[in-house]
C-alpha cells in the first residue's frame, strides 16, 4: 500500500510538473505568437524597408516599405539575388556585396548609403544596415534595413554646398575679412587680409588687434574705441585706419563693424576691411587737379566762364574781366549779363533765343557783339559745352581784331585783279569779282549755283582730277601747290587756268580756297614754243654757257657741246648719269639739292654761285641758273641748268674788293678798313666797358728821303715800316696806312690805359734800328700822337682827329717822341 501511494505520489508530482511544463510551454506559444504579431507589425508597418537574404544573397523576403519605395511589386524581387536586380546600379550592387561578404566573415560593418532607382527612374539615396540572421547559432542569412535619407542627404549637400559657398566668399570677397571675439582677440582672417597686409594667417590669428603691428597706433585707438560701441548694437558709420603691410607698404582701410551672433547671442565681431589707398590716392590726385585746374583757369589767355542755364555767371576768371571789363559782382544774374552786356532790345531777344538752344543741344559756339563795361562793343567768340547738372564751362576770346583783319582782308580780295573762291560741301560759298568775271557770270549766280553746276564749271574731260584735288587738299593730303585746268564760262567758251588751292577753316568748317589766274594765253605761247622745240635746241647747242637737261632725280638727260668742253667730258660719259659728277663731294651735291630745287618749285629760276669739279678733278666757280620744266598739268618733269665759268670774275671782283679795303703799297689796310675796324671795336667796348686806342705815328723827315734817294726807296721804305709796325703789335691790333707817311694804329680792348705807352715806346725804340735797302741803311724816327677811348672821345672822327692833334704836339716838342692827347 505504501509502495502504491508513494508512486500516486510521484505521479501527482511529475503530473504537476508536466502541467506547469505544458503551461508555461502555452505562455511560451503565446509569447512567442505576440513577439511574431509584433516581428510581423514591425516588419509590415514599420517606417524602415526591411529585406532578408540567404547566405548567397538572394532576396527572401521584403517588407511592403520596399515595395513602396521601389514601385516594384514582391514577384519582381523576392527570389532574385542582388546582382540581378534593377533597382540598384552596379556601383550600389558593387558595395552591398562587399558590405556582405565582411559580415559573413564577422566583421562589423556600420551603415552605408546606396543609390536606389526606383521603377519610374527616380533615383533615390538609402541608408543600409545590415546584420546576420542566426538559426541554432548559425548564420542563416542577412537582414538589411533601408532607410530613405535622401531629403536628408540633400539637405546635407546642400549645407555642406551652402558652407563651401559661404567659405568661398569669404575668402574670394574684395574685402578683407577679420572674425574677432569679445576680447578683441582675432579667430578668423581670410585671404584678403594676408594678401593685403602680406602677413600669414599664423601671424594674426590668436593675436590681440590693439598689438598689432600692422596698424599705425591712431588707428588702433580707433578700433578699440568704436568695438564696446558694436558689441553695444551702436555700430555708428565706417571709419579709416592706417597702417603699413609687412613689407613696409602703406595702406588705408575703411572697416564697417557687424555683430556675429550663434544661436541668437553675440559671440564676437566681424570687421570688415576695405582697401580704399587707390581711391584716396585718385582723391589726393583730383584734389591736385582741381587745383592746377583752378589755377590754370586763373591764368588762362582765355576768358574762362561757369554759367548756369539761365544764364547767371557762376564763376569767372581774371582774363574775362580783361576782354569785357565785367566782374562777377557786375552780372551776378543772368538778366544783369543780358541787359548790359546786350542793352539793344531786339538783339537781345534773339541772343536769349539763341542761349535757350545752344543749351538745350549741350554745345555753344557763337560769335557775338557784346558791350563791354567801358560801353565799346566788341566782337567775342564764345565757345563751350553744358555739363549733365546743367551748368555750362564756356571759353570766351576776343576776336575783334581778328574780324577787323577779316573785313580788311575780303575788302582786299575784293578788289584784287586774281579769282578767288572758296568751295565748302561742293558748293561756291564765297566768291570775289575778279572768280566771277573770269567765268562770265555775277557773284549772285554763282553762290546760287548747285553742287552739279559747281562741277560743270570744269571741262568733263579736267573733271576726276580736279575733284581728286579738291578732295586731297580738304583732308590735307600733300600734294603739288598749284594745278592747270579747263573751265567753261556761262557762254560756253573755254578758258585754261591755273589754280593755287588751300584748305582752310570758313566760319568754323574745313573748305578750300582756291587763287586762280587766267593763263589761256600763256598756254597758247607754250604751244607756239614747242611749235619751235627745234630751234631751241639749235640754241642751246650753240650756246657759249654749259647747259644741262635734267630728270626729276637730277640726273642728266642731254648736254650741249659748251658742257663737254667746260668740264672735259665726252658725252656718252654724262648722260644717264647722276650730277654728282660735277660736285666736289656729296655733301655739295646734296646740300646744292636741299637748297636749290626746293627752292626752284617755289619761285620757278633760281641763280646760285657755287663750286663744281671738270673730269680732271680741277675745281672751279660756277654760275648756276637752274629752271623747272613742266608739264602742262603743272608738275615738274625736269630741270634745265646753265652753267658759267665765273673764276676770272670772281678773281677780279675779289682784287677789286681787296683793292678797295687795302693799300697798294704797303698791303696794310686803308682807312675805310680802318674805320670800319674801328667801329665794331667801339661797339665791343662800349658793350663791354674797355678801353682803346687810337695812335697816329708820322715818319720824321720822310721827305728828305724822297727828294735825296728818290720816290723808288722812299716806297720801299713805307712798306718795311708797315712790317715793322705789324711785327712790333698785337695779333689782334690794327695796323693801317693813312696817306703819305701817315700810319694809323688801332689797340682795342685794353685793360690798362697806360698799355698804349708802353707800346709806343716800343715802336720808338724800333724804328732806332736801321732799315737795310741793297746797299742803303735808312735811319728814320717816327712822332705818335694817342688818343684813348672813352677818354679823348666816344666817336671814331673825334679820336682820330685828337690822335691827330696829338701828334703834331709830339712833332713840335722835336720829334722822335709820343704824346697823349690829354697831355696836349
Amino acid at each position: 500500500m505504501k509502495n502504491t501511494d508513494k508512486i500516486k505520489e510521484q505521479l501527482k508530482r511529475k503530473v504537476a510538473v508536466l502541467r506547469k511544463r505544458i503551461a508555461d510551454l502555452e505562455q511560451s506559444e503565446k509569447v512567442l505568437r505576440e513577439s511574431e504579431e509584433e516581428l510581423k507589425a514591425i516588419f509590415n508597418d514599420g517606417q524602415i524597408g526591411i529585406a532578408i537574404f540567404d547566405m548567397t544573397g538572394k532576396i527572401l523576403r521584403v517588407n511592403k516599405q520596399i515595395l513602396e519605395v521601389g514601385k516594384y511589386t514582391e514577384k519582381e524581387i523576392v527570389g532574385k539575388r542582388i546582382e540581378l536586380l534593377k533597382m540598384f546600379p552596379k556601383k550600389s550592387i558593387a558595395k552591398m556585396l562587399a558590405n556582405f561578404t565582411k559580415l559573413i566573415s564577422g566583421k562589423n560593418v556600420p551603415p552605408f548609403d546606396v543609390e536606389v532607382h526606383t521603377k519610374g527612374g527616380e533615383k533615390l539615396i538609402t541608408e543600409l544596415h545590415g546584420f546576420l540572421l542566426k538559426k541554432k547559432k548559425r548564420a542563416a542569412g542577412m537582414v538589411g534595413i533601408m532607410h530613405d535619407v535622401t531629403e536628408q542627404r540633400r539637405t546635407g549637400d546642400a549645407l555642406r554646398e551652402s558652407e563651401e559657398e559661404l567659405e568661398a566668399i569669404f575668402n574670394d570677397v574684395r574685402d578683407g575679412i577679420v572674425v574677432l571675439d569679445l576680447t578683441g582677440k582675432i579667430i578668423k582672417i581670410n585671404k584678403r587680409i594676408t594678401e593685403r597686409t602680406e602677413y600669414t594667417e599664423k601671424d594674426l590669428v590668436g593675436k590681440r588687434f590693439a598689438v598689432l603691428k600692422m596698424l599705425t597706433p591712431q588707428s588702433i585707438a580707433k578700433m578699440i574705441a568704436s568695438f564696446p560701441k558694436t558689441i553695444a548694437g551702436r555700430q555708428g558709420t565706417p571709419y579709416e585706419v592706417e597702417g603699413y603691410s609687412k613689407t613696409g607698404k602703406k595702406m588705408i582701410g575703411e572697416i564697417y563693424g557687424a555683430l556675429l551672433r550663434k544661436r541668437g547671442k553675440v559671440t564676437g565681431v566681424v570687421a570688415v576691411m576695405r582697401d580704399i589707398t587707390e581711391r584716396k590716392q585718385t582723391e589726393e590726385l583730383l584734389k591736385t587737379e582741381r587745383e592746377t585746374f583752378y589755377s590754370t583757369l586763373q591764368e588762362s589767355p582765355n576768358g574762362v566762364a561757369l554759367i548756369d542755364k539761365d544764364g547767371r555767371y557762376l564763376y569767372i576768371n581774371p582774363q574775362f574781366t580783361i576782354i569785357t571789363g565785367y566782374t562777377l559782382q557786375d552780372v551776378p544774374t543772368g538778366r544783369d549779363w543780358f541787359h548790359k552786356a546786350y542793352p539793344e532790345p531786339e538783339y537781345r531777344r534773339q541772343i536769349i533765343t539763341m542761349w535757350k538752344k545752344d543749351f538745350d543741344r549741350k554745345a555753344i559756339d557763337r560769335i557775338l557783339s557784346v558791350t563791354c563795361n567801358d560801353g565799346e562793343v566788341r566782337a567775342i567768340e564764345f565757345k563751350g559745352t553744358v555739363l549733365k547738372d546743367d551748368r555750362a564751362i564756356v571759353i570766351l576770346t576776343d576776336i575783334t581784331e581778328r574780324k577787323r583783319a577779316e573785313e580788311a582782308y575780303h575788302a582786299v580780295v575784293e578788289q584784287s585783279l586774281q579769282g578767288l573762291h572758296i568751295i565748302q560741301d561742293q558748293r561756291e560759298v564765297f566768291v570775289n569779282s575778279a572768280y566771277a568775271e573770269m567765268l562770265g557770270y555775277t557773284v549772285e549766280e554763282l553762290l546760287a549755283l548747285s553742287p552739279k553746276q559747281v562741277r560743270d564749271l570744269v571741262h568733263p574731260e579736267d573733271r576726276e582730277t580736279i575733284k581728286k584735288y579738291y578732295q586731297n587738299r580738304l583732308a590735307d593730303i600733300q600734294q603739288h601747290q598749284r594745278y592747270e585746268f579747263r573751265v567753261i564760262r556761262k557762254d560756253g567758251s573755254k578758258r585754261w587756268v591755273e589754280a593755287f588751292p588751300s584748305r582752310i577753316d570758313y566760319q568754323g568748317r574745313p573748305a578750300v580756297q582756291v587763287a586762280m589766274v587766267d593763263i589761256t594765253e600763256r598756254k597758247k605761247a607754250e604751244a607756239t614754243l614747242r611749235n619751235s622745240e627745234e630751234r631751241y635746241r639749235t640754241l642751246v647747242e650753240s650756246s657759249t654757257d654749259a647747259i644741262l637737261m635734267l630728270d626729276r632725280e637730277r640726273n642728266i638727260v642731254t648736254c650741249n657741246q659748251a658742257f663737254l668742253k667746260l668740264f672735259g667730258y665726252k658725252k656718252g660719259e654724262v648722260e644717264d648719269k647722276s650730277t654728282r659728277i660735277i660736285h666736289p663731294s656729296e655733301e655739295s651735291f646734296r646740300s646744292y639739292g636741299k637748297t636749290a630745287y626746293t627752292l626752284i618749285e617755289r619761285v620757278g629760276s633760281l641763280r646760285e654761285e657755287w663750286n663744281l669739279k671738270r673730269k680732271d678733278g680741277t675745281i672751279f666757280s660756277a654760275e648756276i641758273v637752274t629752271s623747272p620744266v613742266r608739264a602742262s598739268d603743272g608738275t615738274t618733269t625736269g630741270y634745265i641748268c646753265i652753267i658759267r665759268d665765273i673764276t676770272e670774275r670772281k678773281r677780279a671782283e675779289e682784287e677789286l674788293e681787296y683793292m678797295a679795303t687795302h693799300d697798294v703799297l704797303t698791303g696794310l689796310p686803308n682807312r675805310t678798313l680802318f674805320n670800319d675796324r674801328l667801329a665794331l671795336a667801339l661797339n665791343h667796348a662800349q658793350r663791354f666797358h674797355n678801353n682803346l686806342a687810337v695812335m697816329l705815328l708820322d715818319l720824321d723827315y720822310f721827305k728828305d728821303v724822297n727828294d735825296t734817294l728818290g720816290h723808288t726807296m722812299g716806297d720801299q721804305l713805307l712798306h718795311a715800316v708797315g712790317v715793322r709796325l705789324t711785327e712790333l703789335l698785337r695779333k689782334g691790333d690794327t695796323v693801317a696806312r693813312s696817306g703819305g707817311d701817315e700810319f694809323l694804329l688801332l689797340l682795342p680792348e685794353m685793360t690798362q690805359v697806360e698799355y698804349a705807352n708802353t707800346i709806343a715806346k716800343k715802336i720808338l725804340q724800333g724804328f732806332r734800328q736801321p732799315f737795310s735797302f741793297d746797299d742803303h741803311q735808312l735811319h728814320i724816327t717816327t712822332s705818335i700822337g694817342i688818343a684813348i677811348y672813352p677818354d679823348d672821345g666816344n666817336d671814331a672822327d673825334t679820336l682820330v682827329k685828337n690822335a691827330d692833334s696829338a701828334m703834331y704836339h709830339a712833332k713840335q716838342k722835336g720829334r722822335d717822341n709820343f704824346q697823349s692827347y690829354t697831355s696836349v
